[in-house]
């Protein structure tokens, strides 16, 4: 299917034609050989199903923003991270003891992977595809997830980590640190990883491992005095690797099912 074959519809609603922003005649090549036809599903993970830009542009610039442009959606996703990428940066991975084979670190976690802060955009890069494989994560919109996105950001307590294949612009996996603030120990913060998975096609890849370690040291540079996480009997084994011990209380909880919503 070429790109200037078909009309498209936009997730606010509107309906308009592809052949207002990619007026190529005929077969296009951009960069190192790159055709321009791609299928209607590549377009929307390429560009974000907004008003789209031009694949010229997209494939042209460092990132990308999807912007609609009716004034009432309110929808803007960008890259824009969700915490300062320097923490990532400034991790002392020195002081990391889980032995990785091959090595590997945050700063290059592999080939054509890169690890960074989440950031709106890849709400069409697969990040809820990816969750997903965790629990049921329900019919996200992209105002909902910028809503939540821009609360945790504004919050400053919520450090969601992923790993994106950068061939394939699509996110491969993820992890969230979760800093709580106490009155006890002197005002102290507690540290709590939460929702950490690997997509199925790049599991055996030491991502699981590459995650919960770069948790662990950033909770330590951010002043947790402890970090905590809950886990199946299964994996206990696996994150006593990371110096996480079974502490003698017991996990318990209370859910409230939403009416129409599945219990997790």
């Amino acid at each position: 299917m070429n790109v200037n074959d078909t009309c498209i519809t936009r997730t606010c609603g509107e309906k308009e034609s592809k052949r207002s922003h990619f007026p190529f005649p005929g077969p296009s090549t951009v960069g190192p050989q790159r055709r321009l036809t791609l299928e209607y599903h590549q377009l929307i993970s390429y560009t974000g199903c907004h008003s789209f830009i031009s694949l010229c542009e997209y494939f042209t610039r460092p990132s990308f923003g999807c912007v609609c442009h009716r004034r009432d959606c309110g929808m803007l996703l960008n890259e824009t991270p969700i915490f300062e990428p320097s923490l990532l940066q400034e991790l002392d991975w020195s002081s990391n003891t889980v032995p990785f084979s091959p090595p590997i670190s945050p700063s290059s976690p592999g080939e054509g992977l890169v690890l960074r802060p989440l950031c709106t955009a890849d709400f069409h890069r697969g990040f809820f595809k990816v969750l997903s494989q965790l629990t049921t994560t329900g019919d996200v919109t992209p105002e909902q997830f910028t809503k939540k996105f821009d609360h945790m950001k504004k919050s400053g307590d919520y450090y969601v980590v992923v790993v994106e294949d950068t061939n394939l612009r699509q996110i491969v996996a993820t992890a969230t640190l979760i800093t709580e603030h106490k009155f006890i120990h002197s005002c102290a913060k507690r540290g709590r990883v939460e929702e950490v998975v690997v997509s199925d096609v790049c599991r055996g890849k030491q991502l699981g491992k590459l995650l919960v370690s770069v948790l662990t040291l950033l909770s330590k540079k951010l002043e947790c005095y402890k970090i905590t996480l809950e886990c199946s009997p299964t994996n206990v084994a696996f994150y006593q690797k990371f110096g996480y011990t079974a502490s003698h209380e017991t996990y318990m909880q209370c859910r409230f099912p939403n009416e129409g919503q599945q219990k997790l």
